[in-house]
């Protein structure tokens, strides 16, 4: 998706979903209610378009280390796109079906990865590396929303799904009033913004910040 702007707060989202709602005293809907839905609504643009809040991590290979916690490190974690060793991108496989290759492989010894796969938080990687590089292990991720705290807080979504957000809490703020037909109605406007969101074109020049683990930060 393209590059965007991330500038709307939470704020702006108390503001329209009380005018829109009618109740820009805060009487029926209070600003906690609204803070709670905006936070449920990050995560559920989050489930319906990972490819936001694009973001790299490099990690530090150690030779013979295989295991990499990778939540220890990035706690922002919420969906991995694609990991590179030492510059070439890895294959990504199941639990199984990496158990399954390990099995039937005749070589035990170390050598470079040729794929990678996820158990308990953990990206394991094999054959095992047999040589410390230092940022080695790329990982490209999307980041999980930031659990809001304040209102002036900026949304750590992008500003094209303010709209977004805004219906959704509209519908909670529906649901709360009793208004059920109005609620459905938000909630296929929500489902119609994450279809007209999610089929943007990704753009092939894309920046991402990048995290650089030190080597006193790995902990193998």
């Amino acid at each position: 998706m393209p590059i965007e702007r991330k500038t709307k707060t939470v704020q702006d989202v108390l503001t329209a979903v009380k005018r829109q709602f009618g109740d820009e005293s805060g009487v029926q809907i209070t600003d906690s209610d609204i803070i709670r839905w905006v936070d449920d609504a990050q995560r559920e643009v989050m489930m319906n378009n990972p490819e936001i809040n694009a973001a790299v991590v490099a990690v530090n290979i150690g030779n013979g280390e295989p295991l990499y916690p990778v939540l220890n490190h990035v706690p922002d974690l919420e969906t991995i796109h694609s990991v590179h060793y030492n510059g070439q991108i890895l294959r990504n496989k199941s639990f199984l079906d990496a158990q399954e290759t390990i099995i039937r492989s005749e070589d035990t010894t170390k050598g470079t990865p040729l794929f990678w796969y996820e158990y308990a938080g953990t990206i394991n990687l094999w054959p095992i590396p047999d040589r410390d590089i230092t940022g080695g292990l790329k990982i490209f991720y999307s980041q999980s929303p930031t659990e809001i705290t304040t209102t002036g807080q900026v949304l750590s979504i992008p500003d094209s799904y303010f709209n977004a957000v805004v219906t959704f809490c509209l519908k909670q703020a529906m649901n709360m009033d009793e208004n059920f037909q109005a609620a459905q109605s938000y909630d296929q406007q929500f489902e119609i913004f994450m279809q007209k969101l999610s089929n943007r074109t990704q753009t092939q020049n894309n920046h991402y910040p990048t995290i650089t683990m030190l080597p006193e930060d790995t902990d193998y």
